[in-house]
């Protein structure tokens, strides 16, 4: 992923938006989604954590439980299985969102907390993985 971002815009940010990516998961896989009711009703893309309802998907369309249409996750895995269950495609799907975030100027921090706005301790909880990061990427630390 971190080759993905060389020398590119995204490489400023590749430190601390790979560890809000493993705050997300936790194995930078796409095997678990994330946001679900005790009734199994799903609604974060496994890798990214994404909402496809409130951030809705490629199509700008939401797909969000209460619209009684089924499950937001069977009509999302239909219409983009590729999305669904392939980590690169979710990566990439990441990656369109934050490029338009810098575009629009934000800060790494600012990508951060606007990704799950919610959790306590946004920031802190990531940036315990940098590090983490760091020695992947074969940095010192």
């Amino acid at each position: 992923m971190a080759c993905t971002w060389k020398g590119k815009e995204f490489e400023p940010y590749t430190i601390p938006l790979l560890a809000m990516l493993v705050q997300e998961n936790g194995t930078l896989d796409g095997t678990s989604w994330h946001d679900c009711f005790s009734n199994g009703i799903c609604h974060g893309l496994p890798l990214t954590g994404h909402s496809i309802c409130s951030r809705g998907a490629p199509d700008g369309k939401k797909y969000c439980y209460w619209t009684s249409q089924g499950s937001p996750q069977a009509r999302f895995k239909a219409k983009y299985p590729e999305l669904s269950t392939d980590w690169r495609a979710q990566f990439y799907h990441f990656s369109d969102w934050i490029r338009q975030d810098i575009a629009d100027g934000k800060t790494a921090d600012q990508i951060i907390w606007s990704w799950n706005s919610k959790e306590a301790r946004r920031r802190a909880k990531v940036e315990r993985w940098e590090d983490f990061v760091r020695l992947a990427l074969g940095e010192h630390v």
